[in-house]
């Protein structure tokens, strides 16, 4: 049987002289936010098979309090469900941050993108050196002042590279907590080479933009993590999107 101290090993844990705190190291919860009981056999199980790593980077350190500190664990245990319907693992979580000043520099206050497009530039000055793949975390993605009617909640290109050198596309995703728990693991899901449910915009499922899926909608389709409306029990992935996830380069071996 393989002892948490090879698994640790495995994904890279450094506790920088702390004694290893499953809860913080095994699964990356770093404020108890999770809130569904932890199975220490299943994520084994899970890091004995393909797994990928996560580096979350905060935006605006000192805008994040406690409260939204437990978001982001929520945030987390809701991927690592749906990923692991097809024996995905959720490795390595490491927490990361930018200060509000670093932030300001790029035309980002108060963790809030002002317009579409400027994540980029979060991406090409703040990737991390390791393996695992970079989500840089918002508040909230521009004003509605400006943006009334905006349903973006994150980006993230689809099949996006491993080398975070890359200078012809974005080598990360980035999220607005705002958008709610199913964010991160969705966007996720485009950088690992996912494209929305049947290949659908948020235009074609709601056409008149009143926040209601149109009725010819499958229901099947609405539970579907990669659906471009994430209601709040979304969280499905297909047996077929777990393989296109599988074969992404982001993805680690077994333990």
């Amino acid at each position: 049987m393989t002892s948490i101290k090879a698994i640790a090993d495995c994904i890279g844990v450094h506790t920088d002289g702390e004694p290893l705190s499953l809860v913080r190291h095994l699964f990356g919860y770093w404020t108890r936010g999770q809130q569904e009981p932890l199975s220490l056999a299943a994520q084994v199980a899970l890091l004995q098979g393909p797994h990928i790593h996560l580096n979350l980077i905060r935006v605006g350190n000192e805008n994040f309090t406690t409260s939204f500190e437990k978001s982001i664990d929520w945030d987390v245990q809701v991927m690592r469900t749906s990923y692991s319907g097809i024996g995905i693992g959720i490795g390595r979580v490491q927490r990361w941050f930018i200060t509000e000043a670093e932030a300001n520099e790029l035309g980002i206050f108060n963790s809030t993108l002002p317009m579409d497009g400027v994540q980029r530039a979060l991406c090409d000055r703040y990737s991390t050196d390791n393996d695992g793949l970079d989500v840089f975390v918002l508040l909230q993605w521009d004003p509605p002042l400006f943006f009334p009617n905006t349903s973006v909640v994150g980006r993230s290109p689809v099949n996006g590279p491993c080398d975070k050198d890359d200078t012809c596309t974005s080598t990360g995703s980035v999220i607005s907590l705002e958008g709610g728990i199913n964010v991160l693991g969705h966007e996720v899901g485009h950088y690992l080479g996912l494209q929305h449910t049947a290949g659908l915009e948020s235009s074609v499922v709601d056409f008149d933009n009143d926040g209601v899926i149109d009725s010819w909608v499958p229901e099947a389709w609405k539970v579907m993590l990669m659906f471009p409306i994430l209601p709040k029990d979304a969280g499905v992935l297909s047996a077929f999107e777990g393989l296109v996830i599988k074969e992404h380069c982001f993805i680690r071996k077994a333990c």
